[in-house]
């Protein structure tokens, strides 16, 4: 009987542990599952709102733009400079000189954006974006 006692207990911490073994590499498994369809699931919105962000300052700047309006400029991307998403906000020309950044002193104004290789990478391109917005 004590045989038979002592099996059953063998048994059964072989059993939980078997049993905490498996939960164990299946929870892993599922955190590391959801980790990455969070960070895919995060970067899909993160590139809606900068589309929808980008699509507002570029029907909402049209007039601002061509007329050489910077108040207006200023009160348009307020908003936006308010959003903890958006750490920095700057609109330039197609030379990539600054036309607005969001300070009221406007001190940068004309001069070359502080990160030109970027601008220079994105002004080439610049008609294929306004074709595809266009197409939208």
């Amino acid at each position: 009987m004590l045989v038979t006692f002592a099996l059953a207990v063998v048994m059964t911490l072989t059993s939980a542990a078997v049993h905490l073994w498996l939960s164990s590499n299946h929870s892993e498994r599922l955190l590391q599952e959801l980790t990455v369809q969070n960070s895919k699931t995060f970067r899909t919105e993160l590139s809606k709102r900068a589309t929808q962000m980008s699509t507002y300052l570029a029907e909402a700047m049209f007039d601002p733009l061509y007329m050489y309006n910077l108040e207006e400029a200023g009160y348009l991307i307020e908003p936006l400079l308010q959003m903890e998403e958006i750490e920095h906000l700057v609109i330039f020309d197609k030379k990539g000189n600054v036309f607005h950044d969001g300070d009221p002193s406007l001190e940068q104004l004309g001069k070359p954006v502080s990160f030109a290789v970027d601008v220079k990478q994105v002004i080439p391109m610049a008609n294929r974006f306004i074709c595809l917005w266009n197409q939208a």
